[in-house]
């Protein structure tokens, strides 16, 4: 069995990705929960994941929304490049460089939630 390993800078950046997601939704009382899995964090509605943070590399990871694919093209972020999942229904960003603001996806993190609770 292939076992990764992921960079220690960049698992302090996925944490702390993970976390200021959790920050935004728990300062607007978000209904969402944060799970822990193998290989992304998800903040769930219900059974539903709505947006999370996942690994794309061991040295690498991204912010998803489960939005569609038009949403993702209207809706551009300074300092991430995009590309959608059609397999997961979702918009991959990845930070571009080491820094990775996720304060800027608040939008998003609305979108995904919003179509969640239609």
């Amino acid at each position: 069995m292939r076992r990764e390993i992921h960079r220690p800078d960049a698992v302090r950046a996925f944490l702390k990705a993970c976390n200021d997601l959790a920050a935004i939704a728990a300062k607007r009382a978000w209904p969402v929960e944060r799970k822990f899995n193998k290989h992304y964090c998800g903040f769930k509605v219900g059974n539903y994941i709505v947006f999370g943070v996942k690994w794309i590399s061991s040295k690498s990871f991204g912010v998803f929304f489960k939005i569609p694919e038009a949403t993702m093209h209207r809706t551009k972020v300074s300092g991430f490049e995009s590309k959608y999942e059609p397999l997961w229904n979702r918009a991959l960003y990845r930070p571009i460089g080491s820094s990775c603001n996720v304060a800027r996806m608040k939008p998003l993190m609305e979108k995904a939630l919003e179509a969640r609770l239609k």
